[in-house]
């Protein structure tokens, strides 16, 4: 079954911020005409700008220009698209929708686990669990008069 490959932008859920509409543009049109804010004008406007940031941050997110991934990895364009038909990992066009990338990297990872580790085990307690020489507790017990 072939993978979708793009994911939702979210979008402000928040009804208020679309009716604060015509208070956003008075609160702009002052800034304009450098006029004082009231306290409800700077609180929308604040949320106002907020929720474009966050917008446009997504949108970013979707959009990276293959430059600058190039940059981020230290690898050369061959290299990148090689290892994205290689691993079906979404990054080796003119741009790279991050959020599809990542989700792709997690599943690629979720497919790869070994399924002898329980899904409660860390990292680090499997480190541990494969080298039992390291374990003080079965070192004591195997010589207890030593320091362990």
């Amino acid at each position: 079954m072939p993978r979708k490959r793009t994911t939702p932008i979210p979008q402000p859920a928040d009804v208020g911020s679309r009716m604060d509409g015509d208070l956003v543009a008075r609160a702009y049109r002052k800034v304009m005409d450098r006029q004082e804010l009231t306290q409800a004008e700077r609180e929308v406007l604040k949320r106002h700008e907020k929720q474009k940031e966050e917008r446009l941050r997504w949108q970013y997110y979707r959009s990276i220009p293959q430059k600058h991934w190039r940059a981020m990895s230290g690898r050369q364009t061959k290299v990148i698209n090689e290892q994205a038909a290689r691993y079906d990992i979404p990054f080796g066009g003119a741009t790279i929708d991050l959020p599809a990338v990542v989700k792709r990297f997690h599943d690629f990872l979720a497919e790869r686990t070994p399924r002898s580790w329980p899904a409660t085990t860390t990292s680090c307690s499997r480190a541990a669990a494969a080298r039992p020489w390291n374990d003080t507790a079965r070192n004591a017990r195997r010589w207890p008069g030593s320091i362990a």
